[in-house]
C-alpha cells in the first residue's frame, strides 16, 4: 500500500504587492498626504476626519493658527465624538502647538480610530485648513 502526501502552496500575487488605489485603507507603510481638517471662523472644532483605517501621524498648522494647543475627539459612528484619553490619570490628550509648525503625533494614541475631530484650545479668529499627515500601520 501507498500513501502520498502532498502539499500544496498557493502564494497570491495580490498580497505581494502594494495597492494603490486611494480608495484602499490603512497599509502597512503607505502615507496618505491628501487629508484635510476645517476650523470654521469663530469655533474651535474641526470638520469630521475619516481616517479609513490609518492612523494620524503629524498636522501642519497655518501661519495664522490662534489656538496654543490641540485635542482630539473620536467616534465609532461619525456622531458621537468623545474626548481621548490615552492614560488613567483622567487627562486628556493634548498638544502644545505653535502657529505655521509640523506638530508630530504619536500614532498609538489613533489606532482604531474611525472618525477625528480636532480641537483647537481657542476660538479661530478665521477659516482655518490643517493639514494631515496619515500612515497606514
Amino acid at each position: 500500500m501507498k500513501f502520498f502526501v502532498g502539499i500544496l502552496f498557493f502564494v497570491s500575487t495580490v498580497f505581494a504587492q502594494q495597492p494603490t488605489s486611494k480608495y484602499l485603507s490603512g497599509y502597512k507603510g503607505l502615507t496618505n498626504p491628501n487629508y484635510t481638517a476645517t476650523i470654521a471662523s469663530g469655533q474651535q472644532v474641526s470638520s469630521k476626519i475619516n481616517l479609513g483605517g490609518f492612523s494620524l501621524v503629524g498636522i501642519i498648522l497655518p501661519a495664522a493658527f490662534t489656538g496654543t494647543s490641540l485635542t482630539f475627539l473620536a467616534s465609532v459612528d461619525n456622531t458621537n465624538f468623545f474626548p481621548i484619553y490615552t492614560t488613567t490619570s483622567g487627562t486628556q490628550l493634548s498638544y502644545t502647538v505653535a502657529q505655521g509648525h509640523y506638530v508630530a503625533i504619536n500614532p498609538q494614541d489613533f489606532y482604531g480610530v474611525q472618525y477625528l475631530e480636532i480641537q483647537s484650545g481657542s476660538s479661530e479668529a478665521a477659516t482655518r485648513t490643517l493639514i494631515l499627515s496619515l500612515k497606514g500601520f
